[in-house]
């Protein structure tokens, strides 16, 4: 009972230092009166003598994603693709992570430390540990859950009291025609409402039904990669609970800053709503934690955690200290209009905007995105310039990575970068070059993703997408 009441009491902390991060930034791209959205940040907590300081690093907003059509169109890699909370706050995070090893080539204080290690020259100082929270359930696998397991409402659920709206479809695909008697048992017992996703759902369910959802067309089984569904068409963008089962095996930090640092997973992840505890198990960890169980090939780079079977800790249902769930933390998102409870979110409509704040680099300040453009608020969609794109983009995070190497000392540069002579000049240089430079990162993707691994159907962007090169110009608005 004593760890239960610390981990809620943590939750609780970081669940309050992100809304209130949140509430201080301007208004733009925050939902409006009838609109509510889903919170993610990442947290640092630095442990000094002996108490804990929580410093939010990284937050994101969002639930929106663009078409499969509106993605294969960006050939530049101005558009962000994934406009889900979780996904903005861990780009927000991959530009902090940059600017910490800028501060550390100036000498001056950072998260970071040397390793001595060729192939890894960093990592996260050791006193540091990196905590993910959502304010709700993430979309995809862990919002797939039997009715006995389903969670409690909370408090905060519809604040007019609106019933869970009714899904049409299973993970964004049509269900079966209503001849067909696998479809019919489906859509008699298996109640779908809305997740605090956009378009994406919760899926309340007996587990008897697993084997019946596997035989209709339409249904995803458990475990299973999923691809958020947009309005009409398809995205390529896999869901949030299938994201973060692949950041707790190789990192947050992506393949590309691979070559400078040690993997950078999250240690504790909170779901601050209404979640389903084994479901989130499942999805996030047992997945992914199965398969490391089995040595990896040589060369592949995962998570110390995953190599060790020691994943992420959980901690679902952040509330207030009171155990109410209707203090601080419930007042704070429903001013902000922030969604807790995957059943039932804020009445209204879903905000289409995305907003992401970093701590660094600095000035630290808010950016809003279009989420179904994936260009920065306001831009004009018929003529796209370098200006329009978020830092969040490709394009920007690339400019930013070329930079990094231009302030790095000689013998900090990873050899697979100066052999792409990438310090000396990159006109030439394509982002997908620079990402394959990170062979270990790579190639411990491709055995998650395996045709028989804990992560088989990802769903993979044309590679052409990333043969943009890189643009001076854009270099002054990523760093």
């Amino acid at each position: 009972m004593a760890a239960h009441s610390a981990d809620a009491q943590f939750a609780n902390r970081v669940a309050l230092a992100c809304y209130e991060r949140y509430r201080a930034l301007p208004p733009t791209g925050k939902p409006g009166e009838r609109e509510w959205t889903v919170l993610a940040g990442i947290v640092l907590v630095h442990a000094e003598a002996g108490a804990e300081r929580l410093q939010v690093v990284a937050l994101g907003t969002g639930t929106k994603c663009l078409t499969a059509s509106a993605a294969d169109a960006d050939a530049t890699g101005l558009r962000t693709r994934d406009g889900h909370a979780e996904v903005s706050a861990r780009r927000a995070f991959r530009r902090f992570l940059c600017a910490e090893l800028c501060a550390l080539f100036d000498g001056e204080p950072s998260i970071l430390e040397r390793t001595g290690d060729g192939d890894a020259p960093f990592r996260v100082r050791r006193s540091t540990s990196v905590v993910f929270f959502s304010s709700a359930s993430p979309c995809g696998d862990a919002s797939l859950f039997a009715r006995e397991e389903a969670p409690l409402a909370d408090s905060n659920a519809g604040e007019a009291g609106a019933p869970a709206k009714r899904a049409r479809h299973f993970g964004g695909a049509t269900a079966a025609p209503a001849a067909e008697p696998a479809a019919r048992a489906v859509a008699a017992e298996v109640e779908l409402s809305d997740q605090a996703r956009g378009e994406a759902n919760a899926w309340h369910m007996d587990a008897s039904l697993s084997a019946t959802l596997a035989r209709t067309p339409g249904a995803s089984v458990l475990g299973a990669v999923q691809r958020k569904p947009g309005r009409g068409e398809a995205t390529r963008s896999v869901s949030c609970s299938d994201k973060l089962a692949l950041w707790a095996a190789v990192g947050l930090q992506g393949a590309a800053l691979s070559l400078w640092l040690e993997p950078v997973p999250p240690d504790v992840l909170i779901v601050g709503g209404a979640a389903c505890p084994r479901a989130l198990r499942r999805a996030v960890v047992e997945r992914v934690q199965r398969a490391c169980a089995d040595e990896p090939p040589c060369g592949c780079r995962l998570a110390r955690g995953a190599r060790a079977g020691a994943p992420l800790r959980l901690i679902t249902r952040a509330r207030d200290e009171r155990g109410d769930g209707d203090g601080a933390i419930v007042a704070l998102a429903r001013a902000e209009r922030i969604a807790l409870d995957a059943q039932q979110p804020p009445a209204g409509s879903a905000c289409s905007n995305s907003v992401n704040w970093g701590a660094a680099p600095a000035p630290a300040s808010a950016e809003a995105v279009n989420g179904l453009s994936g260009l920065k608020l306001g831009a004009n969609k018929s003529k796209v310039s370098r200006k329009h794109g978020s830092r969040l983009s490709k394009a920007a995070f690339f400019a930013q990575l070329v930079e990094l190497c231009a302030r790095a000392p000689g013998d900090a540069l990873p050899p697979a970068l100066a052999e792409l002579g990438v310090a000396s000049g990159a006109a030439a240089l394509t982002y997908r070059q620079l990402k394959d430079a990170a062979a270990e990162y790579r190639d411990a993707k491709r055995w998650l993703q395996r045709p028989d691994g804990p992560l088989r159907g990802w769903t993979r962007s044309p590679p052409e997408l990333e043969g943009f090169v890189f643009q001076a110009a854009a270099t002054a608005a990523a760093i």
